[in-house]
């Protein structure tokens, strides 16, 4: 019985972590750059500058390598922060 309780824990860890891995990779490969939608938004549809752009991705970690910026994804996630 423990075995078994042991087991379907850890089948739920997996599918939790892959459904996590897929909801991380649906949003980076939506059509178009984030960082330029996000600061297009906020900016009333003027486009911003390259440099404003770059900025505000490292200011915000978008520049960082994927895994860094899934385990942060998690981390926030984790900590309350949905969005």
């Amino acid at each position: 019985m423990l075995s078994s309780l042991v087991r379907r824990s850890l089948a739920a860890l997996v599918l939790l972590v892959a459904l996590t891995i897929a909801g991380f990779a649906i949003l980076r490969l939506l059509p178009g750059d984030f960082v330029s939608v996000l600061l297009t938004a906020q900016m009333d549809g003027q486009m911003p500058k390259p440099e404003v752009v770059a900025a505000f991705a490292h200011e915000r970690g978008f520049d960082a390598p994927l895994p860094v910026q899934y385990l942060r994804w998690v981390g926030q996630f984790l900590g309350g922060d949905m969005g």
